[in-house]
């Protein structure tokens, strides 16, 4: 049974260390004679590492999947944010493209494509028309950032990975995020510079929590995982996160268990037992936020509302706009980047309405709300299809189902979230990672 433990391999090959050095040489050279342009003196100096590392796209693909969950590294180009994350995987992508293109051996990966971009063939068409019909230049950037969200991962998921690099890609993805929940704890759920909003870093804690549950090769690593994860997730205190978290566990148990039937039955029970204790060691701030789904009473004043049901009140004004911007613009939508409802400078002003079915139709309308639908489904059906042959397919499935359901209740087409679910889909399909005897 695969593990999260990478087997061992042959020696690795130090061209590529050689590459990487002879480019930071290069990097203090240029910087040192043209210090007063130092922006192109990086560009310059980065190009052949770049160019390395795309011929290798596994090992951006790696990185940047330990990096998912770190999204404070990184910025604000246009309108778009960017982390070292996405840099990352775009060089993997154009890498994994140039290898089918141009090698030979790459070809056969190619079949692994054809079921999953047939079903994202109808949303990629439609957010391409929605993206010519507006054409504006926000429009243009936050869709490409939409296909960076979904297709990239999909592909380079598909067609990049191989055995160890794909158990590598998800050692280092529960690492990083290991990383971050302690930050939460630490912080005492107040975050600190290096984290990010609560909401997606307690996705990535919840998705990370799912991937090891299934793929720990012990319990001994498995609880070592889990137990900084789940208190982590606590601590941002994302509700959605949370309903995520165990929808997720609920769907890897049943589509994949942990073994036996006997071992998936006292996991369960163990996770639970473990979910109780720690319930009870949380400070009472900490929990009663966390577990706070209400709205208040009918007619309470706003100053009368808990931070929670305030949050819950204000998200019911976002949905009744949300549907008003939908029917206005029922066909192409508003375009991606352009979603506004409220009145800027009021608490009713929402750049999302923290729904993903709004959200999906408001961008490209009720069209490329249907097409959106057709490809979660279809991937969906071909990963629970390949359960049994691909150990990464129920896997795919939990984490899918944690992500799709924080999204219909907090911001899906950000940051990041969607990344990992779509980059198990690919590794769903991916012949290369199936069970060696089906």
């Amino acid at each position: 049974m695969p593990t999260l433990l990478p087997a061992a391999g042959p020696r690795p090959d130090l061209r590529l260390a050689a590459a990487a050095a002879a480019a930071l040489g290069l990097a203090f050279l240029v910087g040192f004679w043209n210090h007063e342009h130092a922006r192109y003196a990086y560009v310059l100096a980065c190009a052949p590492l770049l160019f390395v590392l795309a011929l290798r796209p596994h090992v951006p693909l790696i990185l940047g999947t330990g990096l998912l969950s770190l999204t404070a590294l990184g910025t604000t180009v246009g309108a778009a944010r960017l982390s070292a994350s996405d840099a990352l995987l775009a060089i993997s992508f154009v890498g994994s493209l140039a290898c089918l293109l141009l090698a030979p051996s790459w070809r056969e990966r190619g079949r692994d494509l054809r079921l999953i971009l047939l079903c994202a063939a109808a949303f990629c068409v439609w957010l391409g028309a929605v993206m010519l019909v507006h054409g504006s230049l926000p429009v243009v950037v936050n869709s490409l950032q939409t296909y960076q969200l979904f297709l990239v991962p999909l592909v380079t998921g598909a067609v990049v990975l191989e055995p160890r690099t794909g158990r590598s890609a998800l050692l280092v993805l529960v690492i990083g995020s290991v990383v971050l929940s302690l930050m939460w704890i630490v912080s005492g759920g107040q975050g600190t510079l290096l984290t990010g909003n609560k909401n997606p870093d307690g996705q990535f804690l919840a998705n990370a929590l799912v991937v090891a549950l299934a793929l720990a090769p012990s319990w001994a690593w498995r609880l070592a995982a889990l137990l900084p994860l789940g208190a982590g997730l606590v601590f941002t205190q994302s509700r959605g996160a949370l309903l995520g978290a165990a929808v997720g566990i609920v769907v890897v148990l049943v589509f994949r268990g942990l073994g036996t039937w006997r071992r998936t039955l006292a996991g369960a029970l163990a996770l639970g037992a473990l979910v109780l204790l720690g319930y009870r060691m949380l400070p009472a701030d900490v929990v009663a936020r966390s577990t706070d789904f209400s709205s208040g009473a009918t007619g309470t004043a706003l100053g009368d509302l808990t931070a929670s049901q305030y949050t819950v009140q204000l998200r019911d004004v976002f949905a009744d706009q949300g549907w008003d911007l939908v029917d206005a613009h029922p066909v192409f939508g508003v375009g991606p980047g352009n979603y506004r409802t409220g009145i800027p400078g009021q608490e009713s002003f929402t750049v999302d309405p923290h729904n993903l079915l709004i959200r999906t139709a408001g961008d490209v309308g009720y069209p490329g709300l249907i097409a959106f639908g057709l490809l979660v489904v279809g991937t969906a059906f071909i990963a629970y299809r390949r359960r049994h042959v691909n150990p990464y397919a129920a896997v795919a499935l939990a984490v899918q189902a944690a992500v799709i359901t924080h999204g219909f209740v907090d911001v899906y087409w950000v940051r990041g979230t969607p990344i990992l679910p779509w980059l198990l889909l690919g590794m769903a399909v991916n012949r290369r990672l199936d069970r060696p005897h089906g």
